[in-house]
């Protein structure tokens, strides 16, 4: 079986899982809801220190740049991201292991074992939330050249970290092996992963455009209120597809991992 035809049948496995456990979802909403409520907490106590620091950066021909204090709540903001995130996907992909598995996983199952890795995946959220901050203050400190190098640093290492949620989720271990295994297996399922994703992506973009339809109406008559409830039905379907997106994303990765491992 080639490398397409293995990524095809893990997404329809994927999918599978997520037919029969649509309940993965609601980690995905809570994650989604608890970053949300992080962000507009952050936006809201950091705004007027931004806009100062903006004023202050454009002043000085500068913008973009934060000075250290900036850096230091940055960090901690990345950390909560990382934290939260890993946290209810190492949830979901502990279920998905399970039903890969044979198993009849629960919602109860997916927290307890996300809970008993909590100190790995604060592990991890401390490791990927450092990663980013290095990123970010060289991105700031550099030119066009060394944006771009940057850039291609922070591809290469969400690519290398693919599988580390599941191996979180099933292993257990500290974050820099959790990172050293999932980048040796990235390197077995390059193929699968690179399929995977781009058909996940494609999928999800083709799912998207019918947003644009609730959005006709409103556009077409020129009402106000058509088209501000074409904007609240447009959000509600693209946020379902969102946690639907999310949710298979985190499945078909805990289905890499048991193929590679």
């Amino acid at each position: 079986m080639g490398k397409l035809e293995r990524s095809w049948e893990m997404v329809k496995a994927s999918w599978a899982v997520l037919r029969q456990d649509k309940e993965l979802m609601l980690f995905s909403l809570l994650s989604l809801g608890c970053c949300g409520l992080l962000c507009l907490g952050f936006l809201r106590a950091m705004l007027p220190d931004l806009l100062a620091a903006g004023e202050a950066a454009e002043a000085s021909s500068a913008a973009g740049r934060l000075d250290p204090q900036g850096y230091f709540v940055l960090f901690f903001f990345y950390l909560a991201l990382y934290l939260i995130g890993t946290y209810f996907s190492t949830a979901v992909a502990a279920c998905a292991v399970i039903r890969l598995r044979g198993g009849d996983p629960t919602i109860a199952d997916g927290l307890r074992i996300a809970t008993s890795r909590l100190p790995v995946i604060l592990g991890w959220a401390l490791f990927a939330a450092s990663v980013g901050m290095v990123l970010r203050i060289v991105e700031d400190k550099s030119k066009w050249v060394g944006k771009l190098v940057v850039g291609l640093l922070g591809m290469a290492f969400s690519i290398a970290s693919f599988l580390v949620i599941p191996i979180l989720a099933v292993e257990g271990v500290g974050p820099l092996e959790a990172f050293r295994r999932s980048a040796a297996m990235v390197k077995k399922t390059w193929g699968e992963q690179l399929a995977g994703n781009i058909g996940l992506g494609l999928l999800t973009f083709v799912a998207c455009l019918p947003a644009v339809v609730f959005l006709a109406p409103g556009i077409m008559t020129g009402s106000g209120a058509a088209l501000v409830t074409g904007i609240l039905v447009a959000a509600v379907y693209l946020l379902a597809v969102t946690l639907v997106a999310n949710t298979l994303q985190t499945v078909y990765q805990s289905a890499v991992y048991l193929y590679a491992s």
